[in-house]
């Protein structure tokens, strides 16, 4: 009985095992970050936790703000991702929101780690920019991706729609960051606010 060796296996094992690697090293550059202090913590040190060379640091890192967003651009495309995967005939928003569970899920799994990494992105100038830059990459992400699947509806409407979706998920970020609580229900609650604004009740 013959069989057939896959050629593409040893090229996606190497990519397996690089993306372990730069898991491990993110990790502990996030511990570093959040024990010392996102300033006080230099590639060097992260490295040398993670028992690497700097050079080797930037094979998986371009920069030490990319350890905490890359991440979060990760997550972001997954968004697009599952929007895409949504029923046409499903409300442009209520497609939105449904993408947005699993990565819910994700920050929401550990709570007070992900506030406190939150809190990071915020605190420092550095990653406060690139934090500003990656939303707007985002919203216009998901606007592409709302045009592609409503054409009808126009650009414009892409386009607010993308921008007021983002807006909705740093709120309800923002509030669960200082407040606590549900992030589920409040990234819902959210959303139910824009759907309220867009559509309001008529009177009887």
């Amino acid at each position: 009985m013959s069989s057939t060796v896959n050629p593409n296996l040893p090229h996606q094992g190497r990519q397996a095992r690089s993306r372990a690697a730069r898991a491990a090293v993110r990790e502990h550059a996030l511990r570093l970050f959040l024990r010392d202090g996102y300033s006080s913590t230099t590639v060097e040190m992260i490295a040398d936790t993670a028992g690497i060379s700097r050079r080797t640091f930037f094979r998986y890192f371009p920069s030490k703000e990319d350890v905490v967003v890359m991440q979060a651009e990760d997550l972001s495309a997954r968004v697009v991702e599952l929007v895409r995967e949504r029923d046409l005939g499903e409300a442009p928003l209520a497609s939105i929101l449904a993408a947005l569970q699993p990565i819910i899920a994700e920050y929401a799994r550990d709570p007070v780690r992900t506030r406190a990494l939150l809190r990071l992105t915020f605190e420092a100038p550095e990653l406060r920019a690139r934090s500003k830059d990656l939303q707007d990459a985002w919203s216009r992400a998901l606007a592409a991706e709302v045009a592609a699947r409503h054409p009808a509806r126009g650009p414009l409407f892409a386009d607010v729609l993308g921008a007021v979706a983002q807006g909705a998920l740093q709120v309800a970020l923002s509030t669960w960051l200082v407040h606590g609580g549900d992030l589920h229900k409040l990234v819902a609650d959210a959303f139910g606010q824009v759907a309220r604004i867009a559509e309001p009740d008529r009177p009887a």
